[in-house]
């Protein structure tokens, strides 16, 4: 069975963690399932020589092969003219049809794919939907936080183009039952819809602590955030309760991982709250460092209010650490209450504050969430099991 993965996401070598959990489960297909191949076509910004000399982005997108072996999998760049700022987002799936089709049609002189599997809705659902037209494949669509959290709210056409997805693809995939909801209530059909989680990589696990990070933190606890810096994350909800209990924790820190338009106005958050000195940026880190500052971490959170699933939260939960995220989000579907986890009522300060008290002063309470998180993701939520449900939908479309 040949698979042609089509995915603006995607890890690149200028941006390894880009598109990583898709990467995960196209790796674990590979490798668990012989009789499947893959190749992925991850379309980039086009970008004139001319613009690397003015930012470091371009410089990174002008950097990018054309092609590449990305841990095993044959992977495609070709350049599309996508706009800063999402400006030609409106037409971006008939963009990306046009910048793909020529080395879509070069491929499949060599690479006879029997089904094409799309990654969100706009661009590639739609751009593979039109792609489809010469080849007539099987089309499945995995629908992640952004079709749902973002494109279907801008205005009525960008919502009937992501439907229109939805309709032309033969299973729509989601990542959670909460995207699935809102996806029936926009549409009301159920019947080309499943979820299928994602999941973590138990090769990714550290099992010891790292020296260095322990030494960088002096011996010191700290809270855990990682994700993209922007709004829809409640990052600045993490900055404000941390800010309201620190005084009380001397040896705290707080530690935030990624990059994002954000990160300016979360600085001088933690600066007006009297916590400049206590907030670390570390900007966007290999997926390896972030794996050990999670070892390394007291507890994870993350009050994103707009998420599809959330890969970090099971990634922390594997590596036995309480996470804390919200109620109504994708992660509702993993985590039991005070169980396995904790979930805050969303955009809540005062809920997040109490719950972050709670955990740092009940550490016997705090173990056993642990162990049962790391229990749960092990045996529930690992990219093979995901893979494996994948391959089931794919058997169901080639048959």
């Amino acid at each position: 069975m040949n698979i042609l993965v089509i995915s603006h996401m995607y890890p690149n070598n200028y941006n390894e963690n880009n598109g990583i959990f898709i990467h995960k489960q196209v790796k674990a297909l590979k490798s668990s399932k012989e009789n499947v191949n893959i190749k992925v076509i991850s379309p980039i910004p086009y970008t004139p020589y001319i613009l690397t000399l003015l930012s470091k982005k371009y410089k990174g997108y002008y950097s990018i092969p054309k092609k590449t072996v990305w841990e095993g999998i044959e992977v495609f760049y070709p350049r599309v003219v996508f706009l800063p700022k999402n400006l030609n987002f409106r037409s971006s799936g008939k963009i990306l049809y046009k910048g793909i089709k020529k080395i879509t049609s070069k491929l499949y002189k060599e690479f006879k794919f029997d089904l094409i599997h799309a990654h969100v809705a706009l661009p590639d659902g739609y751009g593979a939907i039109m792609l489809n037209e010469h080849f007539n494949k099987p089309l499945l669509t995995t629908i992640h936080g952004q079709d749902m959290n973002y494109t279907v709210n801008l205005d009525e056409d960008f919502k009937n183009k992501v439907v229109h997805v939805f309709e032309k693809s033969n299973k729509v995939i989601f990542v959670s039952n909460k995207l699935k909801r809102e996806a029936e209530n926009i549409t009301g059909q159920k019947n080309n819809y499943a979820v299928i989680p994602n999941g973590i990589e138990l090769n990714d696990i550290v099992s010891k602590k790292s020296k260095s990070i322990s030494q960088e933190f002096h011996g010191k606890r700290y809270i855990l955030v990682v994700g993209n810096l922007i709004k829809t994350k409640g990052i600045d909800y993490a900055i404000k309760a941390f800010s309201d209990i620190h005084n009380d924790y001397e040896d705290l820190n707080l530690v935030i991982i990624g990059r994002g338009i954000e990160r300016e106005n979360l600085e001088k958050l933690a600066f007006e709250n009297g916590v400049a000195d206590k907030v670390i940026f570390k900007g966007a880190l290999p997926h390896n460092i972030v794996m050990e500052y999670m070892k390394n971490c007291y507890i994870f959170v993350l009050p994103s209010y707009k998420e599809g699933f959330g890969v970090v939260y099971i990634e922390a939960m594997a590596h036995e650490k309480l996470v804390i995220g919200c109620k109504g989000e994708g992660i509702e579907d993993v985590i039991e209450n005070f169980k396995d986890g904790i979930l805050m009522e969303p955009r809540n300060l005062e809920d997040l504050t109490n719950k972050m008290k709670y955990v740092l002063e009940n550490d016997s309470i705090r173990k056993d969430i642990e162990r049962n998180a790391k229990i749960k993701v092990e045996t529930k939520y690992t990219w093979t099991q995901s893979a494996n449900s994948l391959y089931s939908e794919y058997l169901r479309l080639y048959q």
